[in-house]
């Protein structure tokens, strides 16, 4: 098993650092330091940027308390930002020649890639100019390296202030670094940071600013066992929810935080399908925060795809309409409002608390105790794929025979279930790479989704726009409210037909996973 590092970054007040440093409880677990060196780190990629890509980054590392420097390749486990796979070279101090780190880490990637790293050669991208001071904190089985980072990050001309505080685990398991960073957050308030070093560097490098991050999938391997798979999906739910609220500050506000509620509800739909092998009295209570969660960014989205998906097109058809602006910019207040409202929450202790909580809970015990836990824990990942995408799909295919018959509340039931049958395929589609006609039933169970998706929206605008805001609440706005109603009514039959064939196409595709 190839070397890894466990590790949070925290986003922390200075004024904060010094009331953590004096707390009760970092004073009893202090095992020693402070110990501070200066360092300097050089990252390296080829001129494609090949490792960048493949979620990977390549350093030379020289601090004034050593004699020599060392080389890094760090990569991707499957566990987000906060967990990597490690190898390190020391070598003397201005050797340029990776071969020996190279060769250490050949047998742990995918045949052929170092190869093509070699034949397309390496230069520096940027570099990091740090001052660290470092405290080793530990109790009984866990011990824990806090480290303080204060300098740059240089990229040619361009130059960002660095300011960060890394919990690195050094012995215990990774569940005591989330409980290590919960008890502190009860002392200090601090955000985590989803970007390292390397993510902001290739980021000032480029100049540009960085998109709101979309899901990825975790890609378990076809013989995963049932936990991997779990450990997997959560992670990479947790990754998009807290990589988009860093970049809360930097992109647009209203994407991230859709993609950010998108993770969170990816997260709730994993629970719901892994529920009949989880613990119930340890996933309750990350199910408990992520209906808060959802509750509190959900009328931010509602009233994004009024603006964009209802309003837009009628504006669009009746250009000069006065009325209409009117009605759109006292909308455009309420979704400011609201997304400001948004921002606090996704920027407080609490949304960090339950990033922290999903964390412990991810690498803690998760599955349900006694018979039923280790009958879980037998299972293989491709197994319980298979009935749960069986169960789901045909649950689907039998609600959806009357689709055009359906009551807008059982069609809004399809419409949900669809939702959780594509976010199941999403997670597990991935144990079935070889699998005949997997591409094409993905993308048809996407159609189906986006096709009942826009016959809701309609439902959901007349409940919004039967609740007007205070500037458009008279006799003209609720005329105007009419009109759009109206006319996204006269494309009913239109979107209902485009539904009803995008379910006709889904029916035919043969499911991959049998």
């Amino acid at each position: 098993m190839p070397p890894s590092e466990t590790e949070l970054k925290l986003e922390i007040d200075p004024g904060a650092l010094r009331t953590l440093q004096g707390h009760p409880l970092v004073r009893r677990i202090l095992r020693s330091g402070p110990r501070t060196q200066r360092m300097q780190s050089v990252y390296f990629d080829t001129t494609d940027r090949a490792l960048h890509r493949q979620g990977m980054e390549l350093r030379v590392r020289r601090t004034d308390l050593g004699t020599g420097s060392v080389q890094t390749l760090k990569a991707a486990t499957g566990k987000g930002a906060y967990q990597r796979l490690e190898w390190e070279v020391e070598v003397p101090v201005g050797q340029a020649d990776f071969s020996e780190l190279f060769a250490r880490v050949a047998s742990d990637l995918r045949p052929g890639f170092l190869d093509k790293l070699r034949g397309a050669g390496v230069s520096p991208v940027f570099h990091t100019e740090v001052r660290r001071t470092s405290w080793q904190l530990g109790e009984g089985e866990w011990e824990v390296e806090a480290a303080l980072d204060r300098g740059s990050i240089v990229a040619g001309p361009r130059r960002e202030p660095l300011f960060e505080l890394e919990l690195e685990l050094k012995r215990g398991g990774a569940d005591h670094l989330q409980a290590l960073a919960l008890e502190l957050l009860e002392a200090v308030p601090f955000r985590l940071l989803w970007a390292s070093k390397s993510i902001r560097g290739y980021q000032l490098a480029s100049g540009l600013h960085p998109e709101p991050p979309r899901w990825r999938p975790p890609g378990p391997r076809p013989d995963a066992g049932l936990k991997d798979v779990l450990q997997g999906v959560g992670h990479a739910c947790r990754e998009q929810m807290l990589a988009n609220q860093c970049y809360l500050r930097v992109t647009d506000k209203a994407e991230a935080i859709h993609q950010l509620r998108v993770g969170a509800r990816r997260l709730r739909s994993a629970l719901r399908l892994f529920r009949p092998v989880l613990d119930p009295a340890l996933a309750e209570p990350v199910e408990e925060d992520l209906r808060w969660l959802l509750a509190e960014l959900g009328p931010v989205r509602d009233l994004h795809v009024l603006l964009s998906e209802i309003i837009r097109p009628v504006r669009q058809a009746r250009p000069g309409d006065r009325d209409m602006e009117r009605l759109h910019l006292e909308l455009e207040k309420r979704l400011a409002m609201r997304t400001d409202h948004a921002v606090r929450v996704v920027l407080s202790s609490r949304f960090t608390g339950l990033i922290l909580r999903i964390g412990a809970w991810l690498e803690g015990r998760m599955l349900a105790a006694g018979e039923t836990g280790e009958k879980a824990s037998s299972i293989g990942g491709k197994a319980f794929a298979s009935e749960a995408l069986h169960r789901l799909d045909g649950r689907v295919r039998r609600e959806g025979k009357k689709l055009e018959t359906l009551p807008d509340a059982d069609r809004h039931r399809l419409r949900i279930r669809v939702k959780r049958l594509r976010y199941a395929a999403d997670f597990l589609a991935p144990l079935f790479p070889e699998a005949r006609g997997r591409k094409g039933w993905l993308r048809s169970i996407r159609a189906v989704q986006d096709r009942l998706g826009e016959l809701q929206d309609l439902t959901m605008a007349e409940a919004l726009l039967s609740d007007l805001p205070p500037g458009v609440r008279d006799p003209v706005g609720h005329r105007v409210a009419g009109v759009v109603i109206g006319w996204h009514l006269a494309h009913g039959e239109e979107r209902m037909a485009a539904a009803t064939q995008a379910f006709r196409e889904y029916r035919k595709r043969r499911r991959f996973w049998r």
